[in-house]
């Protein structure tokens, strides 16, 4: 339970009361995951499941479109699409991602493709157990931009008279963003001004 629930606190509890806890081997979504998985990484960095929303879920995407590790997150079948979806604009077009889902059980479906191909193939409502794998970042010549600095950056450049579309452009092909976000902020950016 500690890896899914907030099982620490039942474990913490009884260890707390010198009660023996001793672990019980058996199926595991997270080792059954990495056992059939191809994607490449440094290592291998376990998140459980991603922030709902806001400046944390943020950072979270941000922070694991940077990781040159395989990550491995939970999700839950409803929010399967708009997470996928959530990583096309933080992740180059290149990355690979598994979906595994009712990973050893009867329904099981493991879909290997990009954030943008797995998001098309999941747009139907899905059931089930599903845990995402995530390639290592293989980019280390792109400079790393926060999103507040991505924000100064466009900004100086709409006060320079510059498109949206161009500044998507030019910015990409520097740092590696993908052209969508930096569009998409353009755009919010030119709205606000």
């Amino acid at each position: 339970p500690s890896i899914s629930d907030p099982g620490f606190e039942l474990l913490e509890a009884a260890h707390n009361a010198g009660i023996k806890v001793t672990p019980v081997p058996g199926p595991s979504a997270l080792s059954a995951t990495i056992s059939v998985s191809p994607l490449k990484g440094e290592g291998v960095r376990f998140l459980g499941f991603l922030p709902r929303k806001g400046r944390e879920r943020k950072e979270r995407l941000q922070s694991i479109a940077e990781d040159r590790s395989l990550v491995i997150i939970y999700e839950s079948p409803h929010r399967l699409n708009s997470t996928l979806t959530d990583f096309i604009d933080y992740c180059s077009d290149s990355r690979k991602v598994m979906v595994a889902r009712e990973i050893s059980k009867l329904y099981e479906e493991i879909k290997i493709g990009t954030f943008e191909e797995l998001a098309k193939y999941f747009q139907h409502d899905v059931k089930g157990e599903i845990v995402i794998a995530i390639e290592g970042s293989q980019d280390p010549e792109n400079p790393v931009i926060t999103d507040e600095e991505l924000e100064s950056i466009v900004l100086k450049e709409l006060n320079n008279n510059r498109s949206a579309k161009d500044i998507s452009v030019s910015i990409s092909e520097f740092s590696g963003i993908k052209k969508r976000k930096i569009y998409n902020l353009a755009v919010k950016l030119q709205n606000n001004q």
